[in-house]
């Protein structure tokens, strides 16, 4: 069951989940009570360990501290259009997170916001990115495929600890074939 709070006339929170095995798969609905579901608080999905994918609404524009942090069997999260921040370890420790789909819009992933997300295999940044921070994918162990834009302008070096299988793909000539280089990180140019 979702609980969700009210911010203002318009806009509310997701504030606490609790978990229901029979439904491993969680919808965000778009609204409660007349207001948009706008954010999700800190922890609120945190250690939910029969939570398997995850599908935001069209209005979640935040993702709060370790909100999904420890849901060991989240597989599939399909966020919004409209999110902009995800904030530290929001999904840490989310040992089974296969896929994440990201949009443009996004501003900010925080520090550890994808930690020992070990089942990832492949992410590609937003365009609206411009840095990515401190082991924000540390010790994904079978993350392959990094796909960085050229609006990239600042990776942390330990933005990728842990990643010993890792290609980088980005234009040539920018920040992310220089960071790769520095490294030690395969890099493959993309248009």
């Amino acid at each position: 069951m979702l609980y969700f709070s009210t911010i203002n006339e318009k806009d509310c929170i997701l504030l606490y989940y609790t978990a229901n095995k029979e439904k491993p798969n969680i919808s965000i609905p778009d609204k409660y009570k007349g207001k948009k579901i706008k954010y999700i608080k800190a922890g609120t999905f945190a250690d939910k360990k029969s939570i398997g994918a995850v599908s935001f609404n069209k209005y979640i524009e935040e993702i709060g501290r370790y909100a999904f942090k420890g849901c060991i069997k989240l597989l599939f999260v399909k966020t919004s259009k409209s999110l902009r921040v995800i904030q530290n370890e929001a999904f840490s420790g989310c040992y089974s997170l296969k896929y994440i789909e990201l949009y443009e819009k996004i501003r900010y992933i925080g520090t550890k916001a994808f930690f020992e997300c070990i089942s990832l295999e492949c992410i590609k940044i937003p365009r609206g990115l411009k840095e990515i921070n401190r082991e924000t994918f540390y010790n994904c162990e079978k993350l392959r495929e990094v796909h960085i834009p050229e609006t990239v302008k600042k990776i942390h070096p330990s933005a990728f600890k842990g990643c010993n299988e890792l290609i980088i793909y980005a234009p040539k000539g920018s920040y992310a074939q220089e960071f790769a280089k520095k490294q030690k990180i395969q890099f493959t140019e993309e248009q």
